[in-house]
């Protein structure tokens, strides 16, 4: 249907349909008001934080690897491959367990320090490549750095579990989403999630739907089994 009523001049109808399109909001915008698009994609990039840099490596640490020549290695040598650097070591990082993502084929590596303050970490590798991929810096719930002797750790269809401290004198296990530990980059994580154990979770295992707790025992060390209950 026609906006214009018939008998108007041609300078009128052209003012009438400029009106019109203002009302609708359909006037063209004014080039000299447009932003090049690849100028607003390249203020949103500069406004992006840049992502922390990555605070492990997977430095070798054995100049001169000596038990090659070991004769009684030689056997077990000869049937060996080389595996992965284990990430950590140059920085002074205490690895304990370790556990694989049978879905992304992710290996996590639990470590602690001895030195009260410092996080405990897990380190992700993706086993494909042997190439470190992710740090996971431990924190407690309130962001303090959860400087705990981490241990075993196990993968669940999306859960990591790992072993904790003790709380309130109970030992416990921390439980960490898969989904919350992203596959790249340096990330802080914040231990939200405990399950109190018995003993000292040691080392831990995910079999059938169980997680299975672990308890170092060496009597002839001063090691008896830990009990809290």
């Amino acid at each position: 249907m026609s906006c214009f009523k018939k008998g108007l001049s041609l300078s009128a109808a052209l003012l009438a349909g400029a009106l019109l399109l203002t009302a609708c909001g359909g006037a063209p915008a004014s080039s000299a008001s447009s932003v090049p698009a690849s100028s607003v994609a390249s203020s949103e990039a500069a406004e992006q934080p840049e992502e922390p840099a990555m605070k492990y490596t997977q430095t070798p640490t054995v100049p001169t690897e000596t038990y090659k020549e070991e004769a009684d290695l030689a056997d077990f040598l000869s049937k060996a491959e080389p595996g992965l650097v284990i990430p950590g070591l140059a920085e002074n990082l205490i690895p304990q367990g370790m556990d694989q993502c049978d879905e992304t084929g992710i290996l996590y590596i639990s470590g602690y320090y001895t030195t009260d303050g410092k996080s405990s970490a897990i380190l992700a590798v993706d086993t494909a490549t042997g190439e470190l991929t992710a740090e996971y810096l431990l924190l407690n719930a309130g962001g303090t750095p959860f400087d705990g002797h981490v241990g075993g750790v196990a993968v669940s269809e999306d859960t990591l579990y790992v072993s904790g401290q003790k709380q309130n004198g109970l030992y416990t296990i921390c439980a960490i989403p898969l989904k919350d530990l992203p596959a790249e980059g340096s990330h802080e994580v914040k231990l939200e999630q405990t399950i109190p154990v018995p003993v000292s979770p040691s080392f831990l295992s995910d079999s059938h739907g169980y997680l299975w707790v672990g308890n170092f025992y060496h009597p002839g060390a001063d090691y008896p089994p830990s009990r809290t209950a």
